[in-house]
């Protein structure tokens, strides 16, 4: 074997070993050493059998072979977690003969010892009452992951139970779904100790447990130190240095196993910029660690394992700690090595020490070293799966299963209780493991809490469980159980011995109600949608219904999942956190204020300590020793270190001591190691603006945090009342949590530090969201009411806030002043965005854009409310006043700033939105800039009411180049789309209508409303046009024909000579006329059609002037009748819709003769503009007949027929025009016309 080759680190080795098992055979191994021990004490005399023969334990062991069969495969997976040695120790095989009584020239030798402990066999002292704290304080993201944390020798001696008569004495701890298992030697704790030491514990064991025992089963298992068993284990030792090559692979190292940091880190990196907005977590200080200085006096005595294992075995999951050395090299890189004595063959509790040992150090070989008498004879190589196998030695692997998992269910059902001190406990032969709830049965025999040991470490590992959980990424999904941890930890604590862990806990807890990396705009969706059933964390099983000393007997853990359903039954509930946002934040506050409470009698006993000191009397203050600035008091729970220098370069380091004493002297200054530590600590700390770390002690930390805490709680409620439109309580606790980020920035300046400014912001921000809807709501009483009114919580606050008399409060205190008037709160509003914005300078961009989204809305608001009040004065005056154009041009500049807002966070939607609103500012200055004579008359549009019109126009259409096309932005786009087309048609209609010929030529200014009639036509004709407001594009462009063909028509009629652009002038306005009808007609709006029509056969009228001959003028004359004609299916519509109305109105109108008047109103003036359009229609009818009359009389003989005809016609209708109504007078003319029709 090539001992020097190197081996794969163990810690990449996570091989699953398969082992299969056969049948046991009894074991003849004996052993029999008697020995004696009297207490101290004298009360009791106890025998002590140490090393009694074990063939009792082997007799169980036949009669599990025989009434269990052979079992199937056991699964079995570890991986190191930590290991203090980089690889295996090189393996050298020993020659035949070796004399391993003489030891080897590298024993016990610092260049070749084995790291870690000294091995010796068997294992008696490594183990600790707090190993598996501290394994579980190295390794918090196991606590609540695994079943068990525990040495490996402690789950060695459980799984031996059934095989073994020898005694069990455990202490047993519940934090989370984990259980925490420590040897607990009674000898030495409960029987050697001093008096005062564990008095609680043996008053309990003496009366409860050796009362129970008989006579010979008092004696309790004590440490083995026969001679035979020393000379044991110094053979083994030296076996171990003779098997250690002279190059050991690698050097002692520290591994910790962690894969996923670097991984984690980029993918925040990568997603920091698009996190929600987080204002009270990024600047938050990191929370003081109080565990360190607790774990120095709690974990003293704690041992380091040479290796940590996450075991697997099957569905258990494990955290052991192991110091079994593992050799390796070659084709073995991994064994085990094993000294036996070749008189002695291996028994079934050697066989499964080794292979449990194997199994949890993933060791898949075994290397057997036999000897005689000390020199060495042979040796066998195993493989783990064979051990079972072994004759003398053959075990259930499947059994050994069982009992695991029986023990682990047995002590889950019944170690529920987080906090609780547990004793497992089985006296020697006896058939029952009994487990003792000692916080429950013990109560009544300590005088102090504190004199269990195990209190503070358990408090400790809650809180580092619950802080590691509460740091997770899915801490959300865990809120419930780390509540219940913590609450399990403050029990545990005193408030006055360890106040900075009780403050830290309460923090903690408010944290996990209202947690700091949560944006308080969303909290209310996030917790009112579930409602409040889960209202509170759920309580731990009741005292009353669980027994406080179960049991279960030895023979029953051999039993498949026997005690699994007791296990399932106990933990199928999940604890649950309340879901209720508004009972979150008010126990968020209440822990806050329970924290601020513990800091500030924690200042009040540092102060009364050091009072004490500074009453000390002349005559000590001149002993020598005692310094008169400062007085170091002794711990009592806490040894006085001794001070020393290693011999090596002593004399070095006693020179640059002088030398840095010398320099200390020189400069005058004088640093303690606490500041030297705080210095390194700033240094190091880049993870946040502001570290607690830094030069801010514990209590002023806390205090900064608990305000900050405070400061969020109060921004999440203000931001749900605003929500719920309760303005009033929203701005009053705006104002407490300004005030309390006032405190806590003033706490952090006071010690040198800048403090960021961002939560502060974020209030200011939220006062102005609520200056903009304060007038807005009603019942502004009630909301002052609701102002004034301080809850019990908020008073409590304001006391803690008052008692720091740092610096004076309310510099923001304009910010939360109550105002009823509009302006004043809008005012209010802007500020508060604009100093927001500035704070937010050095921010992440998502509380920037915002604020600054926030800004320009206000903004905006404010533009509209000026524009409205210059309207709302010019229309009650009338006249263009300074005040007017004053208003008129803040809202111009607020525009203009809401505008600017939007531009620097690249809203396309609200830039163009705002350029829409200062279109319709310019519109509303150029109605108001409308010249009228002294009579009240319109006069020509102004050179000034151009401008106006033409700004809005410019401003429109910037905002429909902000948003480039309809694709993404529809909504604003039609929108914007309609105003610009408004623009167009009400400048043109106003050109059109007073055109400003003083000004410009009629030719020019006919141009102009030709061509803004035309680029309106084109906005109102796409097909993009939204469905509800179809009828309003088409009613606009029928008007807008309409226009035209009146322009044209004027144009016609104003142009004097006969040529071709007379009759394109016709053509063009004859043209717009049928369009215009028809799109009235398809709107059945019947009045405008009807208007049109007459335009219309005006126009031709017009033209039959001008004509001199016969067929040109008939043509025209019949050409005018169609025209006419065309009005028939409308008039009959006429007919009908007011024959129905009359019906209604007789319907509704009740015995008083009721009805909407304003309605009637507008009916009756309907149906008066078309009787006049009907009248004005059957005069131009009968000027045509006479015109038809006239024109076949002026051709004499030739046309008697048709003139017979016509005058027949006119006659008819003249009397029946007597006796008819005018609709029904028409509908009759022109149905006779339609049958006399002669074209």
């Amino acid at each position: 074997m090539n001992c020097g080759q190197e081996v794969s680190n163990e810690a990449d080795i996570a091989v699953k070993l398969c082992v299969s098992d056969e049948k046991r055979t009894e074991n003849n191994e004996k052993r029999s050493s008697v020995s004696c021990m009297y207490h101290d004490d004298g009360m009791k005399h106890l025998v002590d059998l140490v090393d009694q023969s074990n063939q009792e334990e082997h007799k169980d062991g036949e009669q599990l072979k025989s009434t269990y069969p052979v079992s199937t495969d056991v699964k079995s997976l570890a991986v190191v977690k930590y290991t203090s040695v980089e690889a295996p120790y090189g393996f050298l095989r020993l020659s035949s003969n070796t004399n391993l009584n003489q030891p080897p020239a590298n024993w016990l030798r610092a260049s070749t010892k084995l790291h870690g402990n000294q091995w010796t066999f068997p294992k008696t002292t490594h183990s600790t009452i707090f190993s598996s704290f501290q394994m579980a304080n190295n390794f918090t993201d196991c606590v609540s992951e695994v079943d068990v944390i525990s040495d490996a020798e402690n789950i060695k001696k459980l799984l031996k139970i059934p095989y073994s008569k020898s005694p069990i004495s455990m202490m047993v701890h519940r934090v989370g779904k984990t259980i925490l298992l420590d040897d607990f030697d009674i000898h030495s704790h409960l029987l050697r100790a001093s008096q005062k030491q564990w008095e609680w514990l043996r008053k309990f064991y003496y009366e409860h447990i050796l009362q129970s025992l008989q006579e010979k089963e008092k004696a309790m298992m004590r440490k083995n130190k026969s001679r035979c068993n020393l000379q044991n284990k110094n053979m083994f030792s030296k076996f171990l240095y003779y098997s250690v090559t002279d190059h050991t692979p690698g050097q002692p190292k520290n591994t910790t196993i962690d894969s996923s940091n670097d991984q984690k880190s980029e993918e925040e990196n990568h997603e920091d910029h698009h996190r929600p907005l987080q204002p009270f977590s990024q600047y938050a200080l990191s929370l003081p660690d109080p565990v360190v200085e607790t774990q120095e006096e709690v974990l003293k005595e704690s041992h380091e394992f040479l290796r940590n294992v996450l075991w697997n075995f099957e569905d258990i999951r494990m955290l052991i700690g192991t110091d079994m050395p593992i050799f390796g090299g070659g084709t073995h890189p991994a064994v085990s090595l094993r000294l036996r004595d070749t008189k002695k063959p291996i028994n079934v509790l050697t066989g499964l020490d080794y292979w449990l040992d194997n199994l949890m150090c993933n060791v898949p070989e075994v290397v057997m070293c036999y000897h005689l008498d000390g020199i060495v004879q042979k040796y066998e190589l195993l493989k783990t799966e064979e051990i079972p196998q072994l004759e003398n030695s053959q075990f259930s692997p499947k059994v050994v299963k069982d009992i695991a998992q029986n023990i682990l269910s047995f002590l889950k059902s019944n170690a529920t209780k987080s906090g609780h001190t547990y004793w497992l406990f089985k006296g020697k032969n006896d058939d029952v493991v009994k487990l003792y709830d000692l916080t429950t049965l013990c109560d009544d025999l300590m005088d102090d809490p504190s004199q269990n040991p195990f209190k503070l470490p358990v408090a400790m590992l809650l809180y580092k469980v619950a802080r590691n959980m509460k740091e997770s990424a899915d801490d959300r999904h865990k809120e419930g159980t780390i509540c219940k941890l913590l609450k399990n930890c403050l029990t545990l604590l005193d408030g006055e011995k360890q106040p900075q862990v009780v403050t830290s806990v309460h923090y903690l807890l408010s944290d996990v109600y209202i947690s700091s990396d949560l944006d308080p705009s969303t909290i209310v969706e996030q917790y009112s949608s579930e409602g409040s059933e889960n209202s509170h964390v759920q309580e731990e099983d009741s005292d009353e219904d669980r027994p406080t000393s179960p049991s279960v007997e030895v023979k029953t853990l051999c039993y498949p999942h026997h005690y699994r359903q007791f296990e399932f039954q106990n933990n199928k509930n999940v604890p649950h956190i309340v879901k209720n946002w508004d009972e979150r934040c008010h126990l968020s506050l209440t822990h806050v204020i329970e924290g601020l409470n513990c800091v500030y009698k924690a200042f009040q006993n540092s102060a009364s300590t050091r009072n004490e000191m500074d009453d000390v009397t002349p005559r000590d203050k001149g002993m020598p020793g005692i310094s008169e600035e400062k007085i170091t008091m002794a711990n009592p729970y806490s040894p006085i270190p001794l001070h020393y220098s290693p011999l090596k370069g002593t004399l070095e380091l006693v020179t640059q001591e002088k030398n840095k004493n010398k320099s200390s002297d020189l400069d005058g200054s004088q640093h303690s190691q606490s500041d030297v530590d705080n210095l390194r600590s700033t240094k190091n700390n880049e993870i946040t603006p502001l570290s607690s770390n830094s030069l801010l002690d514990w209590k002023a930390c806390n205090k900064v945090m608990l305000y900050q805490k405070a400061a969020q709680v109060y921004c999440a409620l203000a931001e749900a009342s605003n929500r719920a439109q309760k303005f009033g309580q929203a701005l009053k606790e705006v104002k407490l949590g300004i005030l309390c980020c006032e405190r806590a920035q003033q706490l952090v300046e006071s010690y040198g530090k800048d403090c960021p400014q961002e939560p502060l912001a974020y209030h200011l921000g939220l006062a102005g969201d609520i200056h903009l809807m304060l007038p807005q709501g009603s019942a502004l009483e009630a909301h002052q009411e609701d102002f004034l009114n301080l809850g019990t919580l908020d008073k409590l606050v304001l006391n803690f806030l008052e008692k720091d008399k740092i610096g004076q409060l309310g510099e923001y205190a304009w910010a939360y002043g109550w105002s009823l008037d509009k302006e004043s709160n809008l005012n209010l509003s802007v500020q508060c965005y604009q100093i927001s914005l500035n704070m937010w300078s050095g921010g992440r961009r998502a509380g920037y854009e915002r604020l600054t989204k926030r800004l320009g809305n206000i903004c905006n608001e404010l533009g509209v409310f000026h524009m409205n009040q210059a309207i709302q004065q010019w229309e009650e005056t009338g006249d263009t006043s300074e005040n007017v154009t004053e208003l008129f041009n803040k809202s111009f500049k607020f525009l203009q700033q809401g505008i600017t807002a939007f531009e620097s966070v690249s809203d396309i939607q609200n830039i163009a939105l705002l350029n829409s609103n200062t279109g319709r500012l310019m519109r509303l200055n150029a109605h108001v800039q409308a010249p009228y004579d002294s009579g009240g008359g319109r006069k020509e549009v102004s050179q000034q009411e151009q401008y106006y019109h033409k700004m809005a126009i410019k401003y429109y259409k910037k905002s429909l180049d902000v948003l480039r096309s309809r694709d993404q932005y529809q909504q604003v786009w039609d929108t914007v789309c309609w105003e610009l087309s408004t623009a167009y048609f009400s400048f043109a209609c106003l050109l059109q209508d007073y055109a400003p010929l003083s000004l410009q030529a009629q030719e020019k200014v006919e141009e102009e409303v030709v061509s803004l009639m035309m680029m309106c036509l084109k906005l109102c004709e796409t097909s993009n046009t939204p469905p509800a407001q179809q009828p309003l594009y088409q009613y606009r462009v029928a008007s807008i024909n309409h226009r035209l063909a009146s322009l044209y028509h004027n144009s016609y009629r104003n142009h004097s000579t006969e040529d071709l652009r007379r009759k394109q002038l016709r053509l063009f306005a004859d043209s717009y006329y049928s369009k215009s009808l028809d799109g009235f007609q398809d709107l059945e709006n019947f009045t405008e059609f009807l208007r049109v029509t007459l335009e219309r056969v005006g126009l031709w009228e017009h033209h039959l002037q001008n004509l001199t001959g016969f067929s040109s003028r008939l043509k025209t004359l019949h050409q005018i009748l169609d025209y006419m004609l065309s009005a028939q299916p409308v008039i009959k519509e006429l007919c009908n819709e007011q024959k129905t109305c009359k019906l209604l109105k007789s319907m509704e109108k009740g015995p008083d003769g009721g009805g909407d008047g304003n309605e009637t109103v507008t009916q009756e003036e309907e149906v008066l503009e078309t009787q006049k359009l009907l009248t004005l229609l059957d005069q131009r009818l009968r000027l045509v007949m006479q015109s038809m009359v006239k024109l076949y009389s002026s051709k004499g003989s030739k046309f008697r027929d048709s003139l017979k005809k016509w005058s027949r016609l006119q006659t008819v209708f003249t009397q029946q025009a007597k006796s008819m109504s005018l609709q029904d007078y028409l509908l009759f003319v022109m149905d006779k016309l339609q049958d006399t029709k002669e074209w």
